[in-house]
């Protein structure tokens, strides 16, 4: 979230905290008088705007959260409030034109890897297998906003176009059962969307027929990452720079390791001594 933030971001998220804040105390205190007076929470009403930068520090620093869950919360808290402070319009429109040609580059990478292969044990071509579709809508509460998506999108290189309620429902029907209608859509003809898991699991069976060993038993969980200590030894095991503890017990010794644990990826690198190059932390979306 930082790579987009700006001193204008501190702000909103400071309201937004404030105003759900207020919305669930208001929304328990009547609660409490009669179950009545709040039929439906304001947080599951689809006609109430969502606070999108609502904050809560006890989730994060609470008694409920681990240690790690907090130094990981406190690095990134580093990160993003140093970067908002000292970033403007102008420098999170360029770190927005990074991860645009990052996914530019992804998706160039993710079409030519699934146009050829054929899936194992069955003729279905890889990209039919996950579903590969062409085209990505956003929808939007107002026009302005589905406006800007589109003059984002074309800034930074992407075809995009707006599309009325009806041009939208016409592309994709599905949305018409949607709580609220109607909306505004932000069109990008030319993106890409696919089943993720299919294309991993396929992924891991080419890996393995190039002879790469995937374990999937209950013994295989991960319960740990250590960096071992350097050794000035000529002998190959005794440069293996990281152990893998796993759920059983056993451990293995590794060259290098990837980390790939997605939200829980900090606090492996912590562990590595390596979680201040790892500042993401996990956001409540509204997808």
């Amino acid at each position: 979230m930082h790579v987009m933030s700006q001193r204008s971001t501190l702000w909103e998220i400071a309201e937004d905290t404030i105003n759900e804040w207020l919305m669930l105390k208001v929304e328990s205190l009547k609660g409490l008088i009669s179950e009545s007076l709040v039929p439906t929470k304001k947080i599951d009403n689809f006609d109430v705007v969502p606070p999108y930068f609502a904050f809560h520090p006890l989730k994060c620093l609470g008694p409920t959260a681990t240690m790690e869950e907090r130094l990981t919360f406190l690095t990134f808290l580093r990160h993003f409030v140093v970067t908002s402070m000292l970033s403007g319009e102008k420098e999170a429109h360029d770190r927005g034109l990074y991860v645009f040609q990052l996914a530019k580059a992804n998706r160039v990478a993710l079409l030519s890897d699934v146009k050829d292969p054929v899936c194992d044990g069955d003729n279905m071509k890889l990209e039919e297998k996950i579903g590969l579709g062409t085209g990505f809508m956003s929808l939007h509460r107002t026009k302005a906003k589905a406006e800007n998506a589109v003059k984002e999108a074309l800034e930074h290189g992407e075809m995009a176009e707006a599309l009325t309620w009806e041009e939208a429902t016409q592309l994709e029907p599905r949305i018409k059962n949607l709580p609220i209608s109607p909306l505004y859509a932000a069109h990008r003809p030319n993106d890409n969307t696919a089943n993720c898991a299919t294309y991993v699991r396929e992924l891991i069976r080419q890996c393995e027929d190039m002879g790469v060993k995937y374990m999937r038993d209950d013994g295989s969980k991960i319960a740990n990452v250590e960096r071992l200590p350097s050794s000035s030894s000529s002998d190959s095991a005794s440069k293996r720079r990281f152990r893998v503890v796993k759920a059983d017990g056993t451990t293995n010794d590794y060259d290098a390791v990837v980390l790939a644990a997605g939200i829980r990826t900090p606090l492996l690198a912590r562990r590595l001594g390596i979680g201040s190059y790892c500042p993401t932390y996990p956001l409540r979306g509204f997808s």
